[in-house]
């Protein structure tokens, strides 16, 4: 049987990786900011042209740039539709997440839907590029301008998107990152913060390392959120590649729509035509009435066949137990999209085979 695997991390060249870890080991600086560290920070704000931070993973970063935004107690509007890390990390800050509905072609956060729910409590508002879409940038900003909040990004999935012409990592107060071993940049675990406040920077470099100003004294508490050395080293080997792997992914996803292309059931998730996608997951819709077999049975038959699906995010975070005073709420985008997702692979080790195969069994679930 073929088999496609959903995810594939890849690591380029082990004999550089082993030599940069041996490295390490022999100089004894395996964190605290060592060199490799830095280096990989350097690369990444190289890339996307904004100072970047590292971190220990993609969800510390959230909580310590809130709260260095002195976002500590309110509310924070952010999409039901993503991972429970966004709105997690919101309420380690100190916030209370109000949850609100999607585009339901983007599925990115609704600039209307984050007006409506506007109220004295705001002190923030948190977009996330869903699979790597970048959000209604320009819109969010505007209502963030009028109504004086910040407005940051979860970009956990966006590491190579852009945004009319520019990098995601360069908008709102701050864009965080995750480099995740799933992701398309990864460091194993790991994270990021992109931001042009020099400020915030300076704060976010302190708290990831306990609030230390000098050896001895903390000037607040922070928390232990360092990248390592041996992630960092990971990490450079994925920096270096990250063009062919943006590439390949879209390359990925057009031989996805020129296969799947009017296949009745069968829809792609829209794209503003000023943006680019680097594609965390390529996903579709299944309308199970055209289509003729609901998502839940497409994906029990795809994975019977070898091909490793994702119903993602599946359920969306109003619907959690961790989250009971939403239960009862309806986002009828969100939970339409919720409820008919389905993300195909796109790791950078799929062949154009791998795709036809993984496109044949859909058709062929439909027949």
């Amino acid at each position: 049987m073929h088999k496609v695997n959903l995810v594939r991390p890849k690591l380029h060249d082990f004999n550089l990786f082993c030599e940069r870890a041996k490295a390490a080991f022999e100089s004894g600086i395996l964190t605290n900011n060592g060199p490799f560290a830095l280096e990989f920070e350097s690369k990444v704000s190289e890339y996307l042209r904004t100072p970047a931070l590292a971190f220990s993973n993609g969800t510390y970063p959230i909580t310590l740039v809130l709260q260095g935004l002195g976002c500590t107690r309110g509310e924070i509007i952010i999409p039901s539709f993503t991972f429970v890390a966004s709105a997690h990390a919101a309420v380690a800050a100190g916030l209370t997440p109000v949850f609100v509905d999607v585009d339901r072609e983007t599925y990115t956060l609704d600039p209307h839907a984050v007006e409506k729910a506007i109220t004295s409590k705001t002190v923030a508002i948190m977009g996330v590029h869903v699979f790597g879409n970048p959000c209604d940038i320009d819109a969010l900003q505007r209502i963030a301008d009028i109504h004086k909040i910040p407005l940051i990004f979860d970009a956990a999935h966006a590491f190579g998107s852009t945004y009319r012409g520019r990098k995601i990592g360069g908008f709102g107060v701050a864009e965080t990152f995750s480099t995740h071993a799933t992701k398309t940049l990864i460091s194993v675990e790991g994270g990021l913060v992109s931001t042009s406040d020099i400020g915030l920077l300076e704060y976010l470099k302190k708290a990831r390392n306990f609030g230390l100003y000098t050896a001895y004294d903390s000037e607040f508490i922070g928390t232990n959120a360092k990248m390592s050395e041996l992630h960092a080293i990971v990490g450079l080997d994925s920096i270096a590649h990250i063009d062919g792997a943006v590439a390949h992914k879209k390359h990925v996803v057009s031989l996805y729509k020129k296969y799947l292309e009017g296949v009745a059931g069968v829809h792609f998730q829209r794209e503003q035509h000023d943006s680019s996608n680097a594609y965390f997951f390529f996903s579709i819709i299944v309308d199970s009435i055209r289509f003729g077999m609901n998502r839940d049975r497409l994906a029990e038959e795809l994975e019977k066949n070898g091909v490793m699906v994702r119903k993602y995010f599946f359920k969306p975070l109003h619907q959690h137990k961790s989250y009971p005073a939403w239960n009862e709420v309806s986002l009828p985008h969100t939970e339409w999209i919720a409820e008919n997702i389905l993300c195909l692979p796109t790791h950078t080790s799929l062949s154009d085979e791998d795709v036809k195969y993984v496109c044949e069994m859909i058709k062929k679930c439909k027949n």
